[in-house]
């Protein structure tokens, strides 16, 4: 930051700016989203998984050539086969994953003033996404045994990521 005569009346100094990883970013939010899960808060906890989700699939594209989108796409398409139910594209899948994480975060001329939406289930399935990205990064997080604990005792999931191995759709 330039050093200003209004910085310094608002009381910024070059020394308070500080280098940060961008993992130790994601995984401040990824700890602070399970704290807030935990208590209740589904919506700022929606906020923050979904920040450190953002942070945690950009480093496992660009580091192993990890994509989010697909494996989430060969899901859908594995359901919808399932249940022969219409397929739907890559992007809308995408689109349809990133909705709730979106619609708390933004507001656009036009948008609807009140939502209707499942805050909980929301917050539910970006826990579970952005643990599960950490762990494919080896990221070591507060909370971790917490969250393990509740996801084995409510659902029995002792291990993350459940991941599906590339297959033609």
């Amino acid at each position: 930051m330039r050093h200003s005569p209004l910085n310094a009346a608002l009381g910024f100094r070059n020394e308070m700016a500080a280098k940060s990883k961008k993992i130790n970013l994601a995984k401040e939010q990824l700890e602070d989203g399970i704290d807030l899960y935990f208590r209740g808060r589904y919506v700022s906890a929606l906020t923050l998984l979904g920040a450190a989700d953002e942070i945690f699939c950009g480093m496992l594209l660009e580091t192993q050539g990890y994509s989010a989108v697909d494996n989430d796409w060969r899901f859908n398409v594995m359901l919808r086969t399932y249940y022969d139910t219409p397929h739907l594209s890559k992007g809308e899948v995408k689109k349809i994953t990133n909705r709730a994480k979106n619609t708390v975060k933004h507001h656009d001329k036009g948008d609807p003033l009140e939502l209707h939406f499942d805050r909980q289930g929301n917050a539910y399935m970006m826990l579970f996404r952005a643990v599960s990205h950490a762990e494919m990064l080896s990221v070591k997080f507060i909370g971790r045994r917490r969250f393990y604990a509740w996801a084995t005792r409510e659902y029995g999931v002792k291990k993350l990521p459940i991941t599906l191995s590339a297959q033609k759709a």
